[in-house]
């Protein structure tokens, strides 16, 4: 079960886009009491890759697609 909602992940998505933007126009952004700037360019790819992933889970639980994967080690 995710943490989040189809509609929080897509929000998440929307403003974590956002902040790509705006960095790799050279610009820091402060959001929910954080400052990124350029520095931090890979870890909003990594929450967007995260979201994106999240995203699709949900959308694939809602379509009925719950796939479960199964280990046969021993």
């Amino acid at each position: 079960m995710s943490a989040f909602t189809l509609t929080e992940v897509n929000e998440q998505l929307t403003l974590w886009k956002d902040a790509l933007k705006k960095v790799a126009k050279g610009q820091t952004l402060s959001m929910n009491g954080r400052s990124i700037t350029m520095a931090d360019l890979a870890e909003i790819k990594s929450t967007i890759a995260e979201f994106e992933r999240r995203k699709e889970a949900l959308t694939n639980n809602l379509k009925g697609h719950n796939i479960k994967l199964a280990s046969f080690n021993s």
